[in-house]
């Protein structure tokens, strides 16, 4: 049985993982020199950056468990300290229960908005839809929006609601009501509390999983994927047999690399659509904030979120912090050129820093594929590639190989699905 994995990220590695205790052979393939995918920390004069706030938040024991013990006594336990800065001030995430501070105008439309939602329940078939029914109008004009229309860059109704069930939480009014004219401690949300690796930055994951699983190949570029004679061929023009293949790269591009793929494949393929997002890192003076992060609805802002990556992890530079900002855009519109301007300006504005006097060091990462869009399109092609692929022993997999809106968990239990899975079928052989 010759199993090859595509992409030595989260995904790929925590299937070589769970196939090595199986007992499975396989081979892992990256075509970085470093393997690590999104999940990679960079550094610059001893500072780390990750690509944007990756942070642990785990539902299944599992996944915890085996995290917590890989990491070991290199890992904290965080209560989210979340904000939102509107109106000039800045409330507590999330937004429907903590209007205190805004406007009274904004405060009462927030309200009204709920009540009105309690006493006639709207249907929806859009995320924009599900917005009001969820929310009410206020909140929906206020926060919901403006912050989602920066994010996904398109209509928000023509998006679904495939994706929304982890962001629920029922809204009672009392609680509403309290934060509206109190400050309120009352906190919801599938990111309460996060885990974070105290050094080494979110990459230390992948450097332990790299200690469980056989050596990768790396440089290993995919150029060709043979279905019928079940062969991969990389950039070294090496080729290799698979009876399983797992994937974990972009469901676009696997699709682009098959050789004589269906033509409703193919057209399922070209209908995904995803965003970019622009991370530019900044290691500033220090001005004591003790924010996780921050989100931005309003539209004089360029930034949808920025945080204070050294509030994970203490760094050895007391007197600086560093700050990561994102920017999200769609893969055909290119960002301005003095992109990195607003965004310090943004900053300014803000409050975050006084000047440009404060910035030391900058460093920006871009990520091209960071979040898939749930178009009207989406459950349809995706089901027809998988389908597909499934029919011939390949499983894609992680958030870009599944296409779906994963995080660092979802990812880790992909890859234990399948290999729980081709171990099934070794059985059967």
């Amino acid at each position: 049985m010759e199993v090859t994995i595509i992409g030595a990220g989260i995904a790929g590695l925590s299937a070589a993982y769970h196939l090595e205790n199986h007992n499975i052979k396989y081979n892992i393939f990256e075509k970085n020199l470093r393997p690590g995918g999104l999940c990679k920390t960079e550094k610059t004069s001893g500072f780390l950056f990750d690509y944007t706030g990756h942070l642990l938040h785990f539902k299944n024991e599992y996944a915890r468990t085996l995290v917590l013990n890989m990491l070991k006594n290199n890992i904290n336990k965080h209560s989210r300290k979340a904000w939102i800065y509107s109106k000039g001030v800045y409330t507590p995430y999330p937004f429907q229960l903590y209007t205190y501070g805004l406007p009274i105008s904004c405060r009462l439309e927030c309200l009204i908005g709920l009540i009105i939602k309690k006493v006639i329940p709207q249907k929806y078939t859009t995320f924009r839809g599900w917005i009001h029914s969820k929310f009410g109008y206020g909140i929906a004009k206020h926060f919901m929006e403006p912050y989602n229309k920066k994010l996904w860059q398109v209509r928000l109704d023509t998006l679904t609601t495939d994706w929304v069930n982890r962001f629920g939480g029922s809204i009672r009014i009392r609680d509403a009501l309290q934060g509206a004219f109190f400050y309120n401690k009352h906190t919801i949300g599938y990111n309460a509390e996060f885990y974070y690796p105290i050094r080494g930055g979110i990459e230390s994951i992948i450097h332990s999983f790299l200690r469980k699983v056989a050596h990768v190949k790396k440089n290993k570029t995919l150029i060709k994927l043979n279905l019928k004679k079940k062969q991969v061929i990389f950039n070294d023009k090496k080729i290799y047999h698979f009876d399983h293949l797992i994937s974990t790269i972009p469901l676009p591009e696997l699709i682009m690399k098959i050789e004589n793929a269906p033509h409703i494949i193919k057209e399922s393929a070209k209908q995904l659509r995803w965003i970019s997002v622009y991370n530019l890192n900044l290691v500033v003076k220090n001005h004591n904030h003790t924010k996780h992060w921050v989100y931005l609805p309003e539209k004089e802002f360029n930034i949808y979120r920025f945080g204070f990556s050294s509030n994970f992890y203490k760094t050895n530079t007391p007197d600086k912090s560093i700050i990561y900002t994102e920017i999200s855009y769609l893969p055909n519109v290119p960002l301005p050129s003095n992109i990195n301007e607003r965004i310090i300006n943004d900053l300014i504005k803000a409050g975050v820093i006084k000047d440009k006097e404060d910035i030391f060091i900058t460093r920006a990462l871009n990520i091209p594929y960071a979040y898939i869009l749930f178009d009207n399109n989406h459950a349809r092609c995706v089901k027809n590639i998988q389908e597909f692929l499934i029919k011939n022993n390949i499983y894609s997999i992680g958030r870009f190989g599944g296409w779906n809106y994963g995080a660092i968990e979802e990812a880790i239990m992909d890859g234990k699905k399948i290999a729980d899975i081709i171990k099934f079928k070794v059985k059967q052989t």
